[in-house]
């Protein structure tokens, strides 16, 4: 049944004290965002968070968080939640709401304001999933991929951005545009982080550039075309970048890949076969030893990729991806992760995408250093390799 936005948001004030400290905190405050992120994925049911950023009037500041401080929460519903996304923002968690909902929520809070104060705020609606339709990937709900925007030119969504980029919602009409949810939730990366990625890879790529400079011989004797192959892949946040490896194929192994779908022996989006005709003989022999991987060094040196993280797939691949399967988005790609150390092509693209989510919980500096060293054997048994 369709919920309109007078049914979500009841004009008739509720009993909840209106006390500053049910505001919560910024990091308490986006704990909860997740937490209702992961309970959409389970339910499928649309999520809104409503950014208000406060103007700066020192006449009306006073009397005009006054109002906000008592209004919010005397109109917000007991399952919605309200506190700081950052100084001088406030966000309002609407689950199991439409953008409509959520807009007629802030027309609302401002046609009551009499201070004025909330009609000069930068209001700013993040909606999850990105679109209400709830099909794979985002898609329509019947199996087909929605038109898909380009996710590396999409302007990353703030709550602080200019003008230019921000929902700015009046008391008399509200824009239908919205921002992702998601990219309200991107973790900064942590201080260890970049420090190991830029020592490891500048190490790395001194220490076997006898090995790259033997692969790249090797690839020139064995068949024609380049020795590098590129292509888009999708990082952290949807950004698309280029991605090196050897090339292990034949030069027109794109063209020939629609004739071996059929075959694909993987589960989900991506495709792997055991084989592969496209494979070039010494290609075969790059892959097994993960060789053809070693130019991503350059990519974990310039920032695009880390060391370890999830590996950064075709932006092909993501249209079909479940709401939650994106959450392995949210970080920066990377050479290695549990993927890699757990058996690679022998485990299923759920339970690789599990993986990626388990890592994207869990990681630490420690936990870093022991998927490198497990990465190890993991390359020389090849387990999984294909």
């Amino acid at each position: 049944m369709r919920i309109t936005p007078l049914q979500e948001f009841s004009t008739r004030p509720s009993t909840r004290p209106t006390a500053q400290r049910e505001f919560l905190p910024e990091d308490q405050f986006l704990a909860c965002v997740r937490k209702e992120r992961h309970r959409s994925d389970r339910s499928r049911a649309m999520l809104v968070l409503v950014g208000l950023r406060l103007p700066k009037l020192e006449s009306s500041y006073e009397s005009g968080l006054e109002y906000v401080l008592e209004a919010i929460p005397r109109r917000i519903r007991s399952l919605d939640e309200v506190g700081w996304l950052e100084s001088g923002v406030i966000g309002i968690l609407l689950p199991e709401t439409t953008k409509e909902g959520a807009s007629h929520l802030v027309k609302d809070l401002q046609r009551n304001d009499t201070t004025g104060f909330l009609r000069l705020a930068e209001v700013t609606i993040y909606t999850y999933p990105e679109t209400p339709d709830g099909g794979p990937g985002g898609g329509n709900g019947r199996g087909e991929p929605r038109e898909h925007a380009n996710e590396g030119e999409r302007r990353t969504a703030r709550v602080g951005r200019d003008a230019s980029s921000t929902l700015r919602v009046s008391s008399t009409q509200v824009s239908p545009a919205a921002q992702p949810l998601v990219e309200l939730l991107l973790d900064r990366e942590p201080w260890w982080k970049r420090p190991i990625d830029v020592i490891g890879s500048s190490f790395a790529l001194v220490a076997f550039s006898p090995l790259m400079l033997g692969a790249a011989l090797a690839i020139k004797i064995g068949s024609p075309g380049p020795l590098i192959y590129s292509s888009w892949r999708v990082g952290k946040g949807g950004r698309k970048f280029r991605f090196f490896k050897f090339r292990t194929m034949c030069v027109d192994a794109e063209k020939k890949k629609k004739d071996l779908m059929s075959q694909n022996e993987a589960s989900g989006p991506v495709f792997k076969m055991e084989r592969d005709p496209r494979i070039t003989p010494i290609g075969r022999i790059l892959r097994k030893t993960s060789v053809d991987e070693l130019p991503q060094l350059w990519n974990v040196l310039i920032g695009d990729m880390s060391l370890v993280g999830p590996r950064p797939p075709i932006p092909e691949e993501t249209i079909w991806y479940e709401p939650w399967q994106r959450r392995r988005l949210e970080l920066k790609g990377g050479l290695t992760c549990l993927w890699q150390i757990s058996g690679r092509s022998n485990v299923s693209f759920e339970e690789w995408c599990r993986l990626d989510v388990k890592y994207h919980e869990r990681r630490s500096f420690l936990g870093d250093i022991g998927i490198l060293f497990r990465t190890v054997p993991a390359v020389f048994t090849a387990r999984g390799a294909k």
